[in-house]
């Protein structure tokens, strides 16, 4: 695990956010942040689960090879 600080931790997640995921992969990041449901996004954005799914897959592999 990294040994950041509050203010590196910040950078470093903002630089992830920005620079790695899409606008798409950035709103389900958001979205979930502020409460919603997987179910609720896929009523919202008119897509399949699996569709959520794969996304939230995604964004964890890339989450894995940024941090690691």
């Amino acid at each position: 695990m990294l040994n950041l600080n509050a203010f590196e931790r910040t950078a470093c997640a903002q630089d992830f956010l920005q620079n790695s995921l899409t606008a798409r992969e950035r709103e389900l990041v958001v979205a979930f942040a502020l409460g919603y449901s997987q179910a609720e996004l896929v009523r919202a954005w008119r897509v399949s689960p699996p569709a959520v799914s794969q996304m939230v897959s995604r964004i964890h592999r890339k989450a894995a090879r940024y941090w690691c």
